[in-house]
């Protein structure tokens, strides 16, 4: 709605916590009945037995940020949607977000929709390789030769064999 005279989005964004694992759905459900919502999404590695696995979940694992007007918008229905467990509140009124960290988190947001998780990466670096064939091992970085990838030092029978690789496959140390 836009108001006569005033800002045109008089919204702020506040943190809604969700039971684990239902972000998605919040979100669905949230949109139907016309909030916005703001999911901040990234992947991660996973173990299953002796296989990696890169998957996609929440960046704030149990939170989401939906954004309202709190004077004009009745924001009560929020606590009762599926899958939320409150909206967090200070003293009976939502706790307002700062709008400088919702603008910092969608600039951090990449072209496939996720925030960008890649460490900040410096030649000398120890790292662990993730995934691969050299996963679980440790390794030292020798040069970035692109913004994707990294050549690494792998110590393997007291050698130091040079090794380039995705940087998403590396885990600080």
């Amino acid at each position: 709605m836009v108001m006569q005279g005033g800002p045109e989005d008089a919204s702020a964004w506040y943190l809604v916590h969700t039971h684990s694992g239902k972000e998605k759905l919040v979100t669905t459900h949230l949109e139907r009945q016309g909030f916005k919502v703001f999911l901040p999404l990234s992947t991660k590695m996973i173990k299953i037995g002796r296989q990696s696995k890169r998957v996609t979940t929440a960046y704030f694992p149990a939170y989401l940020f939906v954004s309202f007007d709190r004077t004009s918008q009745n924001w009560r229905p929020i606590n009762g949607t599926f899958g939320v467990k409150r909206l967090v509140c200070f003293d009976q009124s939502p706790a307002q977000v700062p709008a400088a960290m919702i603008q910092e988190l969608q600039r951090r947001l990449g072209p496939d929709g996720l925030i960008d998780t890649m460490p900040t990466l410096t030649t000398g670096d120890q790292v662990r390789i993730s995934e691969g064939p050299f996963a679980g091992h440790l390794a030292k970085i020798d040069a970035l030769p692109s913004q994707d990838r990294a050549r690494l030092l792998l110590e393997i029978m007291s050698q130091s064999i040079p090794i380039e690789i995705d940087r998403k496959s590396l885990e600080l140390t």
